[in-house]
Order: structure tokens, then sequence, then C-alpha cells
């Protein structure tokens, strides 16, 4: 008998950027953007994760889009977009 070949994984990606001008000092905002390509039709959540030198955590923020005030507590924070994909129900 033939085995089954797995199901071809569709192409995904996220571009993670800073809009307009980067920050140059304390007090300037910032605004992260997250692009997504190959998402469409799908239910998705996209979170705004933070590292601050002790592992990721949650800044509770959501959407395509994260604008916070740089300070000298975040300034050297680095920043990652994770995209939660929710099934159908009838996949669950």
């Amino acid at each position: 008998p033939e085995a089954e070949q797995p199901e071809e994984l569709p192409e995904r990606s996220a571009r993670i950027y800073i809009e307009g001008e980067a920050p140059r000092a304390y007090g300037d905002r910032v605004t992260l953007a997250c692009e997504l390509t190959g998402y469409e039709g799908l239910a998705y959540t996209v979170k705004w994760l933070y590292d601050d030198g002790s592992g990721w955590r949650d800044s509770g923020a959501t959407g395509a889009k994260h604008r916070y005030e740089i300070t000298r507590e975040n300034a050297h924070w680095v920043w990652q977009a994770e995209i939660i994909v929710r099934l159908p129900e009838d996949q669950s």
C-alpha cells in the first residue's frame, strides 16, 4: 500500500518593523507593526511580547500595531509578535 503524503504547509510569514522614525530619546513614542502574509481567511490574534533580560513576558498588547513610550526601563527591551491561529471548531 502507498503511504499517505503529508499535506504541504502553507507559506506564512510575519514582518516586524518600527513605523516611522526610530525613537532617539526617552519620552519618544514608538509604534511596532506586524505585517502578516499567508494568514488570509484565518482567525488569529497578534500578541506582543518583550524580553527585558529575564525571559519573554506578555506585554498585554494585542493587534497588528503596538504603540508605547520609550523609558529608561524599557529602552533596551527586545520585542516579538506571537501569532495565535484559532482552529475551526470542527478541528479543535
